[in-house]
């Protein structure tokens, strides 16, 4: 069954929107697990004892899966940290990170 047509007449079936679909899970599953992997990293470096990571951006708040497949991939790792979401964005982080540093 076509699901659609382009302008360019180019007829894209369900199965090709369930490949794209497919694919668009992988990518943002693996930017969740990848941005697990840094949070571990620090989180090893600084003698695994539990921190807070201040967390900002519409993919964290607004992806359907991508804080639970972070916050799924730090527990399978053993790492406890509490992420906590940013709400007044980069100038936070930035206040944090002079504080900081």
């Amino acid at each position: 069954a076509v699901v659609s047509t382009q302008s360019t007449g180019t007829a894209i079936s369900a199965d090709d929107v369930a490949v794209i679909q497919e694919v668009c899970r992988s990518v943002s599953d693996r930017a969740a697990r990848l941005a697990a992997a840094g949070v571990y990293a620090i989180w090893e470096k600084r003698g695994k004892e539990e921190f807070v990571v201040a967390v900002d951006g519409s993919v964290f708040s607004k992806h359907a899966t991508f804080s639970h497949v972070l916050k799924q991939t730090l527990k399978d790792m053993g790492c406890s940290v509490k992420l906590e979401t940013a709400t007044d964005g980069s100038g936070l982080g930035s206040a944090l990170v002079a504080a900081v540093a």
